[in-house]
């Protein structure tokens, strides 16, 4: 541990360089690290994948980071979380629920449990390769298991249509990363469940949007695939890889990296790691970062509250920032009266300018208040129903 530490201090003040030299290092001068993260809270690893983008200083050293997380989501930098998750049942699905954290980077939103290994390789941003990244992971889980696995793709697949992995990555102002999560011993339930689509009314106009594919978990193509070994083998496989090329020199170029490193990514080691991570679990990131959207439900009122013809009743809401904007409702003809007809803007302090949430019953309701017809009172109580589901 003191070893390591002395290693990453060793860095320092030069490794904090951000602009490398003009000429380039050689293949043969590059040296290779595993970083192992000793975290595994989604925020804190999220935290050190910028923290090295941002500070290290990878002319003569590239880096793959492996790291484990505990059950959590996490999204693409321009993703909408009410629309990627089950938003509401995130709490419960797991005995200390699912946390949901926005990445920095585009990309799918993913599940997380001790069944991913996640490895993030990093370089200078003029020798980003994330086919040489994939290759290396497929590689090596030849060389262990035979699996043969597809990584000509932007994603890695087995029988050519099973996809056990998700991929993101960011190009910084002189490094970059790829971030890869293997689907190994993934809990399919929760997977699945986390993920759910709500149908809950969204009209997504821009942002980017999760495609739905076929999962499967290594471990079911061979059951002695586990994460402790391929926390082993992939990192094995890439110091044996030749920097620039994929070309295995064998043992012999293994032992001429710097290694595995155990790394604690703490303030005391990274020093403004804690401010990084601290940004990332703030509202405003997480749920403000979110593309303008729309919500629109209709629900149909049975015919003994109004006319068959005429029996629509829609919510419409806008909302900017994950802030509610506006919000507006359709009554039908047949129940208006007064003032109180066709489509009416809901204009109350207590949804305007509020942080958008699936659960606004209490305050819609209040936004009924001057509904006093009989009519009315059912047409409310329909309403209710409508938008419980938020």
């Amino acid at each position: 541990m003191a070893l390591v530490q002395r290693i990453i201090l060793k860095l320092k003040p030069s490794a904090l360089i951000r602009t490398p030299p003009m000429n380039y290092s050689t293949e043969s001068s590059i040296k290779k690290s595993v970083f192992i993260s000793q975290s595994k809270d989604i925020y804190t690893n999220l935290a050190l994948q910028e923290w090295i983008l941002e500070n290290l200083n990878l002319t003569e050293r590239h880096v793959l980071m492996l790291w484990q997380n505990d059950p959590c989501i996490t999204i693409g930098k321009n993703q909408n979380p009410w629309q990627e998750t089950n938003f509401q049942s995130l709490p419960h699905i797991t005995d200390l629920g699912v946390k949901l954290a926005r990445q920095k980077t585009d990309g799918s939103s993913m599940y997380h449990d001790d069944g991913n290994l996640n490895m993030t390789f990093f370089t200078p941003k003029e020798r980003f390769n994330q086919k040489y990244n994939m290759e290396v992971i497929g590689r090596a889980l030849f060389r262990e298991y035979s699996l043969k696995v597809n990584s000509n793709t932007e994603e890695l697949t087995l029988r050519n249509d099973y996809n056990i992995s998700g991929n993101t990555k960011k190009l910084g102002k002189t490094n970059s990363y790829h971030q890869c999560s293997l689907l190994v011993k993934v809990n399919k339930v929760d997977f699945t469940q986390s993920l759910m689509n709500q149908k809950i009314g969204i009209l997504q106009e821009n942002g980017i949007k999760t495609k739905k594919s076929n999962i499967m978990n290594l471990c079911e193509e061979n059951h002695n695939v586990t994460v402790k070994n391929l926390l082993k083998i992939i990192g094995w496989e890439y110091m044996r890889t030749s920097a620039f090329v994929v070309r295995d020199g064998g043992n012999q170029l293994a032992n001429k990296q710097i290694g595995y490193q155990m790394i604690n990514p703490t303030e005391s080691w990274f020093p403004g790691i804690s401010k990084i991570r601290e940004s990332l679990t703030k509202w405003d990131w997480i749920y403000g970062q979110t593309p303008d959207f729309k919500v629109a439900r209709n629900f149909h009122l049975p015919e003994n509250v109004c006319n068959h013809l005429d029996n629509e009743f829609s919510m419409k809401m806008v909302v900017s920032g994950g802030i509610i904007k506006d919000v507006t409702f359709s009554v039908p003809s047949s129940l208006s009266t007064g003032s109180f007809h066709g489509e009416v803007c809901v204009m109350t302090r207590t949804l305007i300018g509020r942080q958008f949430s699936p659960d606004l019953l209490e305050n819609l309701e209040h936004s009924l208040k001057n509904l006093v017809d009989d009519k009315e009172k059912i047409a409310s109580d329909y309403f209710r129903e409508v938008v419980s589901s938020f």
